[in-house]
């Protein structure tokens, strides 16, 4: 989405060093105070922990094998599983405490450590997950939008995959609520409904349904032994049902549906098995037992990036932040004209290359800039985009930090961080970074429309319009600052007022030529009352 042109502030490279020692020293202290306590948590851990109980309110026993300031690592039956400290709820009765982070008042940034999220701009979505699970690549999907798995495994013993659509009216109006949505959907039909009812615990209303199937399985010439063992496998599909149109009055009419793919061995019985020999059976059920309890482990996170999935805003407003050059990009520390024209070169071919999505050249040019100059707050800044287009919001929050760090009256990169957060879903984070940016350029307008969409997403609708009219103000083409003005009037009954704004964001983005943005105002003009 293209942006208006704003000026922005001009900084010094290195910049005031009382305002850099000061953020400095505050963020020695928080890491000290943060090592200090979950060292002391690491200390009091027994060598076997009786009972590890877990925020899911799933308990497990285990021997602990291995631990560090974030994590403990527990032999369960043989099978090494890794537990995070924020997953535990307590080892031995013993509660976890989290540790509460300070704040910079310079670089109002966040000292705990981020949870890998992934968002999607256009549906307006996210999950976050573990560190040891993994989005499935886009060459290895076949059917489904996107998914989850975690990571190291031979073969995918628990897999994520959430399917997507838009429900048309006639849809919204035959079916009473979310429970309904299952009867639009087939599932395999060696599967039988086992439960249903509503989601509990998740961020979004949603309805749960799950599916069950036993199979028969044989292991043969099971140990050399010259035996074969027959036993069955449970296979278990949840369905879980995501819909903001019954929040929306069918204003907003995405639909969403989280496939939960896992099996489980059944207990080999000596019934089914005769001649075989119950030593033999005896061992293949030991397997089968520690094979299970990482399954229900692996099923457990999975059902904690499920519960954490979230809408963030409607998708005609959900726009991926846009990379440019900001006016005094080259550090002015006695440079020769010809080494800044060098870096200003770099620069520039670095932000085409994001623009047209040539990652690695961009890369290239960035850190070409950074070899002459390695203070660079601006290429920082540029690598911050460069991996938002490539969904990686954690790596582009450390980017944005890091120019901040660098230079701490950036206007443009406390902007860049600000939309990382919203990207997360990390709203009142997002505000306090464009709060920063406006406290330093009150006309900042990118800082004022990230404002109008972050009151949007939580539901502060009488702000998200005032922040949206100083926009509109400035910039009177401005498409997308409509189109969230818009919402926002959607969103708090005033429908004259949001028609009229949604169709001037729509004549706008036809002249751009942005048809998908057309179509999606199209739809929520012809749904709205």
């Amino acid at each position: 989405m293209e942006r208006p042109e704003v000026k922005s502030h001009t900084y010094t490279a290195m910049g005031p060093k009382k305002i850099i020692r000061a953020t400095m020293h505050q963020t020695f202290l928080v890491k000290k105070i943060i090592l200090i306590l979950l060292a002391a948590v690491a200390y009091n851990l027994p060598v076997y922990a009786e009972i590890i109980s877990l925020k899911s309110g799933k308990t497990v026993e285990g021997k602990i094998i291995e631990k560090s300031d974030s994590f403990i690592k527990l032999d369960i039956g043989g099978i090494a599983i890794t537990y995070y400290f924020d997953q535990i709820k307590a080892i031995d009765g013993k509660e976890i405490v989290p540790v509460a982070a300070e704040q910079s008042s310079t670089v109002a940034l966040s000292a705990q450590e981020e949870k890998p999220t992934f968002r999607n701009w256009e549906w307006g979505y996210l999950f976050q997950y573990p560190k040891d699970w993994e989005t499935i690549p886009v060459t290895e999907r076949k059917d489904s939008s996107m998914g989850f798995r975690p990571k190291g495994k031979k073969r995918e013993l628990v897999t994520i995959e959430l399917y997507r659509r838009t429900l048309r009216n006639e849809e919204i109006e035959k079916t009473k609520d979310i429970s309904e949505l299952q009867k639009m959907f087939s599932v395999p039909p060696e599967l039988k409904k086992e439960s249903e009812g509503a989601l509990k615990n998740a961020k979004e209303p949603g309805y749960l349904v799950r599916y069950t199937g036993k199979l028969p399985f044989v292991l043969t010439n099971v140990a050399g032994s010259g035996k074969n063992v027959q036993g069955a496998t449970t296979s278990y599909q949840d369905y879980y049902y995501f819909s903001p149109a019954y929040l929306s009055k069918g204003k907003d009419p995405r639909f969403f549906t989280v496939r939960l793919r896992y099996t489980k061995y059944e207990p080999i019985l000596e019934k089914d098995n005769q001649g075989v020999g119950a030593d033999i059976i005896r061992k293949q059920n030991e397997l089968v037992q520690r094979f299970n309890q990482e399954i229900e482990t692996l099923v457990t996170q999975a059902k904690e990036i499920i519960q954490s999935f979230s809408y963030i805003l409607p998708p005609s407003t959900q726009k991926g932040p846009s990379v440019s050059l900001s006016p005094g990009t080259v550090s002015s520390k006695g440079l020769s004209l010809g080494k800044m024209k060098d870096i200003q070169d770099c620069l520039q071919r670095a932000v085409t290359f994001v623009e047209n999505k040539k990652f690695t050249e961009a890369t290239g040019e960035l850190k070409k800039a950074l070899a002459i100059d390695p203070n660079l707050a601006e290429a920082y800044r540029i690598f911050g985009y460069l991996y938002a287009a490539q969904d990686n919001p954690h790596e582009a929050i450390t980017s944005f930090k890091k120019a901040l760090q660098i230079a701490p009256q950036y206007v443009d990169a406390y902007v860049g961080l600000g939309d990382m957060y919203v990207s997360i879903g990390k709203s009142e984070d997002a505000l306090l970074q464009y709060t920063e940016a406006l406290k330093l350029n009150p006309d900042n307008m990118e800082a004022e429309r990230g404002m109008g969409f972050v009151y949007n997403a939580l539901g502060r609708y009488e702000e998200a319009i005032e922040a949206f009219k100083k926009v509109i103000a400035r910039f009177p083409n401005y498409g997308e600052a409509y189109a969230g003005i818009g919402y926002a009037y959607a969103f708090s009954g005033q429908y004259d007022e949001a028609k009229s704004s949604l169709q001037k964001a729509r004549e706008l983005f036809k002249e751009k030529g942005y048809e998908e943005e057309v179509k999606k105002i199209d739809a929520l003009l012809k749904e709205m009352p």
